[in-house]
């Protein structure tokens, strides 16, 4: 393989932190632009369910409110994942 493009944090867990992945790496800047990648990922939840999507959204807050997200990040991944 010459090239592909991928989602960091997949292919950084899934591929360059395994043996197979030991002769490849990351080239170049990451793209960032919404054009080709979108605004992001996010968690489906049953349409009408806003008690669940309530609760996820307070959730996340209160990560990010506490430090644990920033914490959660340090130690699982290499890349910053951003929860908006």
């Amino acid at each position: 393989m010459d090239a592909t493009f991928v989602e960091s944090t997949a292919v950084s867990l899934g591929f360059l932190s395994k043996p197979n992945g030991k002769d490849f790496a990351f080239a170049g800047n990451p793209v960032n632009d919404a054009k080709i990648i979108g605004t992001g990922v996010g968690i489906a939840v049953r349409k009408g369910d806003n008690q669940l999507r309530e609760a996820l959204n307070g959730a996340f807050a209160e990560l990010k409110r506490n430090s644990t997200y920033q914490q959660l990040l340090k130690k699982y991944f290499t890349v910053d994942l951003a929860v908006h």
